[in-house]
């Protein structure tokens, strides 16, 4: 039998484990979702997560629809591909999930 300190050790590492899995979950859903609008964010910015690519979510949530405006939110690399952003964006203009992709997009409450 597992030590109480042992118990609990094991005890948090599952729950990590199951919130490291539903942050994944959450993750791909969001692409999912922008992908089926024809929003092809993820082949230009290498972490949909990151700044860029959060930034750039939350003006779609936001109501924003111009490819060319949300590829000038690029930062840092991705500002070497702003051309390449606005042809993945292109899909944006007829972007409608936009209620139920900030759903997904805002941590859930456990």
């Amino acid at each position: 039998m597992a030590t109480p300190e042992f118990r609990i050790i094991r005890l948090h590492t599952r729950y990590r484990r199951d919130l490291t899995a539903e942050r994944t979950r959450e993750k791909q859903r969001a692409e999912k979702l922008l992908e089926s609008a024809a929003i092809k964010l993820s082949s230009v910015v290498t972490d949909l997560h990151g700044v860029t690519g959060r930034d750039i979510m939350d003006h779609l949530i936001a109501g924003e629809r111009n490819p060319r405006v949300l590829a000038q939110l690029a930062r840092a690399r991705a500002r070497r591909k702003i051309s390449e952003l606005e042809e993945a964006l292109e899909g944006a203009e007829f972007f409608t999930e936009r209620y139920m992709f900030a759903r997904s997009s805002s941590p859930r409450p456990r």
